[in-house]
């Protein structure tokens, strides 16, 4: 098949030396009315019925695109979103889901799902490791270096089939060594958790 004449401009541009230009538009909410939703999302009732009394954590907010029967001429921003929080206590996870336009109205659903940790999680989870008396001593001595293993979960099943939340934390030599070790840090890394090798 032949090129068409928009690939052969563009070609011709390409050998005359012209550059191409790529302009990027952001659609969507800010980062900063990201935060706004999720400190109102934070306090809001629905999700402090379930969590009031816990250790929990927002782990993260997904926006989704209009749901739409035919394909939109253009993009549209998200219009609704799902936020994942992290049951700590209960070892569960919460999804909180809405309209981007009201957070009025919010529907809460429990999960046994066990998502995958964030940055500041995963930082929370080293912390814990390095701050453990035999385990942090003995990575300070060899001049390990934590990274972030595969499967990034640890499940420990607990008596009543519920599985803790275990953040998986790998350690390597900095640098010129060999080997590696894998060891999570438990009862979830918001706190109160324990490092385990």
């Amino acid at each position: 098949m032949p090129p068409d004449k928009s690939t052969k401009r563009a070609k011709t541009a390409l050998a005359a030396g012209e550059g191409l230009t790529v302009t990027v538009k952001p659609i969507g909410p800010s980062p900063e009315k990201i935060q706004s939703l999720a400190q109102t999302l934070s306090a809001h009732r629905a999700i402090q019925n379930e969590l009031a009394g816990t250790r929990h954590r927002l782990l993260r907010i997904d926006l989704f695109d209009p749901m739409e029967e035919t394909k939109p001429a253009s993009l549209k921003p998200p219009d609704r979103f799902q936020a994942t929080f992290v049951d700590y206590t209960n070892s569960r996870t919460l999804f909180a889901t809405g309209n981007l336009s009201s957070t009025r109205s919010v529907i809460v659903t429990e999960s046994a799902l066990q998502p995958r940790p964030s940055e500041e999680e995963f930082r929370e989870a080293v912390n814990l490791v390095m701050k453990d008396a035999e385990l942090g001593k003995a990575a300070r001595e060899a001049g390990l270096r934590s990274y972030r293993p595969m499967p990034p979960l640890i499940g420990q099943e607990l008596d009543d089939g519920r599985v803790e939340r275990t953040i998986a934390v790998g350690l390597l030599p900095r640098a010129g060594g060999y080997g590696r070790a894998s060891l999570g840090a438990g009862g979830g890394a918001g706190g109160g958790g324990g490092a385990c090798a």
